[in-house]
């Protein structure tokens, strides 16, 4: 498999885990928000979008410090662990990807509330 593949298979892969972990806690806040809401679909709906598009920028916001700092993929301990999964992605840009992903899935609630 050549470089480019492997970079395109792995960005993929880690902007796919970003929408899963978002669908996984987006499911779960609108369960506790429709609760809190008393069955009301669209406010539950804005407060899983709005904590989704804030923990994706916040992520967002910490890889803009990794990529800033000098050294920061040396920082991580278990990289040989890590090399498992990713072969050619550091760790900061997964968590560029993830949070991609996490921001993804709150445009896509974005959009659903748009249409309702």
């Amino acid at each position: 498999m050549s470089r480019l593949k492997l970079i395109i298979y792995e960005t993929i892969k880690s902007i796919l885990i970003g929408v899963i972990f978002g669908g996984s806690l987006g499911i779960l806040v609108f369960i506790f928000a429709l609760i809190f809401y008393l069955g009301k679909i669209t406010n539950a709906l804005n407060i899983v979008r709005s904590l989704l598009l804030f923990i994706g920028s916040l992520a967002l916001f910490c890889t803009a410090g990794f990529f800033l700092s000098r050294g920061a993929n040396s920082k991580f301990s278990d990289i040989e662990g890590w090399r498992r999964h990713f072969k050619i992605l550091t760790p900061v840009y997964v968590i560029f990807s993830v949070s991609i992903g996490i921001i993804l899935f709150g445009m896509t609630i974005d959009f659903i509330i748009f249409i309702l």
